[in-house]
């Protein structure tokens, strides 16, 4: 699989070699098995390296802004590569963790939204009644 992505596109490059880019990270908070990476994941983790390598010292969130910028301006084409590097990534992690299954505790905090947490703060109680009973 690798040496189709190298023939096909042998103009494209990554900073980080793209074994070690299908692995995931080293630093994960998680205590199971890690959740697949999605294809911008990718793709910053390799920006990232690249400022880190300039010795370019910039927060996750400062790095995934230009990130993000420069993934609007790839081609079509450079966006098929990332999207091929994904597709060996996912299959990776198939293959490494064969029981893998998204858990609803996974997909939905526990902790209620932004949203929530302000409606709750919001809430006043109302009386039912406006006018005084005699």
């Amino acid at each position: 699989m690798l040496n189709n992505i190298f023939n096909e596109y042998p103009h494209e490059k990554t900073i980080i070699c793209i074994q070690e880019l299908c692995l995931p990270s080293k630093r994960s908070r998680a205590k199971g098995i890690p959740r697949p990476q999605n294809l911008f994941l990718l793709f910053r983790r390799n920006v990232s390296r690249g400022l880190y390598n300039a010795n370019i010292a910039c927060s996750v969130s400062a790095s995934s802004r230009i990130a993000s910028s420069m993934w609007k301006s790839l081609t079509s084409t450079e966006q098929m590569f990332w999207q091929k590097i994904f597709e060996i990534a996912k299959r990776k992690h198939i293959n490494d963790y064969p029981k893998y299954n998204i858990s609803k505790a996974q997909t939905e905090s526990t902790q209620p939204s932004v949203f929530e947490t302000k409606m709750n703060c919001l809430k006043v109680e109302i009386p039912t009644s406006t006018t005084k009973q005699l």
